[in-house]
């Protein structure tokens, strides 16, 4: 339990993380969070109401605190979890060290994108039961095309000189495939799309699709203009797969 609580942190969190435990108490030591502690809300979320959670696994006294948090100005996190006696009796003498779990790269990168999507499609259907789905999708989907533009635009510094059309193409087959998608590419002249028949967002808000939309939609915009991101069918409403195509824009888009 406690080997797949490390794999689990530094899956989540990103960077490194050390963890030491005695009969009552773990300490949990995060070095290089992805969230860089720019939000005290998310820190608390995850590193404090998350661990409560998984105290529960030691027994009903046990409980978290988080001793040091990049957001609090500190240059790693440290997460205790244990009981009271443990937290008031601490002694590193008689504190075991947990060895990692044997997993490769490829593997662990795997685990690493499916914990971030689904930590994705979490706070989606939480925005959604906070806003409602017409102003979620509204507030997202304007979030992820401002994303778009600016990734775009670094992406087009990066490879100036390239092909516009071949870079759009590109950048969305990149992430499209970073995100475990499977299916078959779909290209005539003057557009390129892709049917996908597996995708780890298959059964998630039809929010999370359009969030896609939006993001693709902001990379065009940097990078070509003349071309635009779209979805014909989605699991997320229904269809037995997913088509998506980039094509030359015509006319204004209609806001979906």
């Amino acid at each position: 339990m406690l080997k797949m609580a490390l794999f689990g942190s530094e899956a989540w969190f990103g960077g490194k993380a050390e963890l030491k435990a005695s009969e009552n108490l773990v300490i949990l030591d995060i070095f290089g969070c992805m969230t860089k502690g720019e939000s005290n809300e998310l820190c608390h979320m995850t590193c404090k109401e998350l661990m409560d959670n998984q105290a529960q696994n030691m027994g009903p006294g046990a409980f978290a605190v988080l001793e040091r948090s990049l957001s609090g100005g500190d240059d790693s996190c440290r997460i205790l979890i244990g009981t009271k006696e443990g937290m008031t009796g601490r002694n590193l003498k008689y504190f075991k060290e947990i060895e990692h779990m044997n997993i490769n790269d490829s593997e662990f990168r795997n685990f690493q994108i499916q914990y971030v999507s689904e930590s994705w499609v979490f706070t989606t259907r939480a925005v959604i039961d906070s806003l409602g789905a017409q102003a979620a999708r509204e507030r997202l989907c304007s979030y992820m095309r401002r994303s778009g533009l600016s990734y775009g635009f670094r992406i087009l510094n990066i490879l100036r000189g390239e092909s516009k059309q071949s870079t759009v193409k590109e950048v969305v087959q990149y992430i499209n495939d970073l995100h475990l998608r499977k299916g078959k590419v779909l290209s005539t002249n003057g557009s390129f799309g892709e049917e996908v028949f597996e995708c780890p967002f298959s059964q998630a808000p039809q929010e999370v699709c359009l969030q896609y939309e939006a993001f693709f939609n902001g990379v065009c915009d940097a990078i070509d203009p003349e071309y635009e991101f779209r979805y014909h069918h989605m699991m997320t409403d229904g269809d037995e797969s997913c088509n998506w195509i980039i094509k030359e824009r015509v006319g204004k888009r209609d806001g979906r």
